[in-house]
């Protein structure tokens, strides 16, 4: 479930936090994917072959490292 996040504001055209004046980063959920090797005493053996998923996530969004404050990613974003 993606958590509910606000809007930046309209007039906001910086890449600062509205919140803190902090760097804000952009954030996207992976999903990756490992082998179960088994168990052993108790302990789950999980193997180190990460595999990342190509699937397009849907928690693409905006946060703030400092105050952990977050926003939905505008439409108007491109990557360069």
């Amino acid at each position: 479930m993606v958590p509910a996040r606000r809007k930046l504001p309209k007039h906001w055209r910086k890449s600062g936090c509205p919140d803190c004046g902090s760097t804000m980063k952009f954030a996207e959920r992976i999903y990756s994917f490992r082998s179960v090797k088994g168990w052993t005493r108790g302990t789950l053996l999980i193997d180190c072959d990460i595999e990342n998923s190509l699937e397009a996530s849907d928690d693409n969004h905006l946060y703030c490292p400092k105050c952990l404050s977050e926003w939905i990613l505008p439409t108007s974003a491109s990557f360069v």
